[in-house]
């Protein structure tokens, strides 16, 4: 809320005569009703930008016809214009209502196109924000915040930070009680591979994204330290939840003796 803003609007009605209280109501809402609004807005959006889409189309069909109609209108076979010729005036507008309806033509497919873009887009926005690979490290994200305004609320001392900081750790502690559901739910559902220390060893083999495979050299509580994919590089860390597959270190061994 713009605190500024009520404020100037609160003066300016009280200079024109106006009798003016405001009540402020800055609890923070229910996570699981602002996400249930924004999927709904995002929802909202999309099926508006399809609709701009289909319309576009249609102009875009439209305007193809046009086109049509007009290259019709030209003499057969590409007849060249005949100078002097009491056809030359009609031939010559026929060329330039066909050429005129091209680019229009071609203009209103671009944005029919464009149109669809954004709507494919905006469609999967909404998708995209509950997808498991964002939702897991939303929570890990969330799960810092936490620790670190736990520890600024630890230290404080000052009335009216120790409130805005207990605040700010429900909050924290609400959003990672909703999303931690969500993320059960997707484990639950197999949406998710949900690999932990207990599935990897070192030697074993893990996938990250689409085609990523990478070699264990230490398993930690909350990520697998793997070789860098190219020498000279240092090696990296990958969280569990990043972990789509994993080939055990037994069959990385016998695959690669028997590649020898």
């Amino acid at each position: 809320m713009d605190v500024h803003l009520v404020e100037r609007t609160m003066q300016a009605l009280r200079s024109a005569g106006f009798e003016v209280s405001v009540v402020v109501d800055d609890a923070p809402r229910p996570v699981e009703v602002v996400e249930r609004d924004r999927s709904e807005r995002a929802q909202a959006r999309a099926q508006a930008m399809e609709a701009k889409a289909q319309r576009r189309e249609a102009t875009a069909e439209q305007a193809w016809a046009r086109h049509e109609r007009a290259v019709a209108q030209l003499p057969p076979g590409g007849e060249p214009v005949k100078v002097g010729h009491h056809s030359e005036g009609r031939h010559r507008r026929a060329l330039e209502r066909s050429w005129s309806s091209l680019g229009s033509a071609v203009h209103a497919s671009n944005e029919a196109q464009e149109a669809q873009r954004r709507a494919e887009v905006a469609a999967h926005t909404d998708a995209v924000r509950s997808a498991p690979l964002t939702v897991a490290r939303r929570i890990e994200r969330l799960e810092a915040d936490r620790g670190r305004v736990a520890r600024a609320l630890a230290e404080a001392t000052a009335p009216a930070r120790v409130e805005r900081l207990s605040a700010q750790l429900d909050e924290l502690v609400e959003q990672l009680d909703y999303w931690g559901s969500i993320r059960r739910q997707q484990l639950e559902d197999g949406q998710a591979p949900g690999f932990g220390p207990a599935d990897v060893e070192v030697g074993a083999r893990v996938r990250r994204g689409a085609s990523q495979w990478l070699t264990v050299l230490r398993v930690n509580s909350k990520t697998v330290t793997v070789a860098p994919r190219f020498e000279g590089f240092p090696n990296a860390r990958v969280p569990y939840f990043e972990i789509q597959q994993v080939i055990p270190a037994e069959e990385v061994r016998r695959a690669e003796a028997s590649a020898q």
